[in-house]
């Protein structure tokens, strides 16, 4: 059963700008393969499935969720409003950034959509401690979404670099990038959102997000702490397989040591205040109100 009413116009108005940019040789900064609009058009479908595939289990935002969902996308809209996030004033008012919330405890991780829409499992709010933790998780997603800092397009989500790279290769790229978001495909659908969980990016792109992040936490009332906090306690705690670093994995020896370090340089030249990490208040409007 198909979730929406095919739209003809919109499919032909798509393919005409799919066809257009699929004719260039190849992508440029100034003549983009997916625009702004196809980003976001993707995001947002590749969102409503997963917001009702039962194997997920999206919370709604009813009920006591309402109390969770209001605060996290709160401190998500601080983030965003940032000028850090992006120079480009038109990404910023064309991306509609939400945070939604999947229930699943034996997960800790993160699945950041095109357009900036990001699901954030369960089982990693409950090992956040505190807010300035969980603003450094979504500062670090918020670096891949963003394109500005990136120098590759891997740099994007992944699901925007994968739908890329079977564009530019040529086959049925087309077709699977018009049957996502016109022709409600869902399984194929799914198989872009299983890829967004597993697809790892380089360190250079880690380390840019990290950087990222930090700017965007510097000056707030948060501490800018929270994401190397994270960091240092895993590595403190020896957890192996951690679910939100299989994506971004280390290559080299002691990498994980290298980010941290690299973190606590830039931590030390913010000012926010690193006292304030707002555990209380995390523990009242997120971790009380989660199943």
């Amino acid at each position: 059963m198909r979730l929406f009413m095919k739209q003809r116009g919109g499919v032909f108005l798509l393919l005409l700008i799919l066809l257009f940019s699929y004719a260039c040789e190849k992508e440029t900064q100034d003549n983009p393969i997916l625009t702004f609009e196809d980003e976001k058009a993707i995001g947002e479908k590749l969102a409503t499935i997963l917001k009702t595939d039962e194997d997920y289990r999206v919370l709604k935002n009813i009920g006591q969720n309402e109390e969770l969902y209001t605060h996290l996308r709160n401190l998500l809209r601080s983030l965003v409003n940032t000028n850090i996030v992006s120079a480009n004033s038109e990404q910023k008012g064309k991306f509609d950034w939400q945070v939604y919330v999947i229930a699943n405890d034996s997960k800790q991780s993160v699945i950041t959509l095109p357009g900036g829409q990001i699901f954030i499992y369960t089982g990693l709010l409950k090992f956040i401690e505190n807010e300035s933790q969980l603003l450094g998780v979504l500062a670090h997603e918020i670096g891949y979404t963003d394109r500005t800092h990136a120098k590759t397009e891997a740099a994007l989500s992944p699901i925007i670099s994968l739908i890329k790279s079977q564009l530019l290769s040529g086959g049925d790229g087309t077709r699977r990038l018009l049957e996502i978001v016109t022709e409600d495909d869902i399984e194929l659908a799914k198989q872009f959102i299983i890829s967004a969980e597993s697809i790892a990016f380089n360190n250079e792109i880690v380390m840019n997000s990290d950087i990222k992040a930090t700017e965007m936490l510097c000056g707030f009332a948060w501490s800018p702490e929270g994401l190397r906090n994270i960091l240092s306690r895993i590595k403190r705690q020896n957890i192996p397989n951690f679910d939100w670093l299989i994506t971004r994995p280390p290559t080299i020896p002691n990498e994980l040591e290298t980010r941290i370090g690299k973190l606590e340089d830039l931590t030390t030249s913010c000012n926010g205040n690193p006292e304030n990490t707002f555990s209380i208040r995390y523990t009242e409007k997120v971790l009380n109100n989660l199943p």
